[in-house]
């Protein structure tokens, strides 16, 4: 069974690490407005952004598969995975 997360990119080491994993981070639009959706699957997490504006929202198409052997401790610990 899948869980889905959801975190404000708050600055904290968690988003930054989160963030670190995302397809082409460094052309998203991670501002305080966007955040971050985690889908912890089987062997895998998918780690997408965001935004919400005035009461919109939408995703910035950039969602990334990544192995749950290849994330930080630090991440899998406070994703629930270790």
């Amino acid at each position: 069974m899948d869980n889905i997360l959801f975190f404000r990119n708050d600055g904290s080491k968690l988003s930054k690490q989160l963030l670190s994993l995302v397809r082409g981070n460094e052309n998203s639009n991670n501002y305080e407005s966007t955040h971050i959706r985690v889908e912890v699957k089987d062997n895998t997490i998918k780690v997408e952004t965001l935004c919400y504006s005035g009461g919109d929202s939408w995703y910035n198409d950039n969602g990334t598969e990544v192995l749950k052997s290849e994330l930080p401790y630090f991440t899998a610990k406070k994703l629930g995975i270790v």
